[in-house]
């Protein structure tokens, strides 16, 4: 493989290189595999919505963010609350005869 930098790119890759006492070489590996894990990881994560949403979109269940928020700051207080209830969404049982919803992708 080969990547072609303009020239005002490799004198700053050169630069810093040599500030840091890396190689060029070992930059552009770093940076490309730095790039390759931020956008695996974007995958993965939208894979997980893409469930969570068709787990809701079967089921209508879900857990209300206020109950969520105050559940998580008592944790590891003196008055911890019990976990918060599953919830139903009244509109999803509607929504099941018409077309499912697709999730965007960028």
């Amino acid at each position: 493989m080969a990547v072609k930098l303009d020239q005002d790119l490799r004198d700053r890759l050169r630069a810093l290189g040599q500030a840091k006492r890396r190689a060029p070489h070992w930059l552009m590996v770093e940076a490309i595999r730095l790039y390759v894990e931020r956008e695996e990881e974007e995958a993965r994560e939208r894979e997980i919505v893409r469930e969570r949403l068709a787990q809701y979109d079967a089921t209508g269940e879900y857990i209300d963010n206020e109950d969520m928020m105050a559940w998580l700051l008592s944790l590891g207080t003196d008055k911890e609350l019990p976990e918060p209830p599953v919830r139903v969404d009244p509109e999803v049982p509607r929504r099941r005869g018409r077309a499912a919803r697709t999730p965007r992708t960028r």
